[in-house]
């Protein structure tokens, strides 16, 4: 089994607003298959007002029917104690038990 070393930075944006409070956003990627997923790297770069997010969770889904759960619910903030970018690790609860 190969072990892939990711597919770089991805710019998380859609036709819509993104990233407002009280909404979900989904984005959609043609990436080579990874294999199994053990960490991601979430973030934004600070710009313009009120740029600070509130992650809940990522979830990722390949094409196969396989999914990864990644739960944070903190702040991403300049200001903040976790900083505008976070690595998470996947959940090894079963979805139906997490808090969504």
């Amino acid at each position: 089994s190969t072990q892939s070393t990711g597919t770089g930075e991805r710019v998380l944006d859609s036709s819509y607003n993104n990233f407002e409070r009280k909404s979900t956003d989904s984005f959609g990627f043609r990436i080579p298959n990874l294999g199994n997923i053990t960490k991601i790297k979430i973030g934004h770069d600070n710009g313009g007002f009120g740029s600070a997010w509130f992650l809940e969770k990522v979830i990722i889904e390949s094409g196969e029917g396989k999914a990864w759960y990644f739960v944070f619910g903190d702040w991403l903030s300049k200001d903040g104690p976790k900083g505008t970018s976070v690595e998470l690790t996947p959940t090894d609860d079963h979805p139906a038990s997490l808090p969504w």
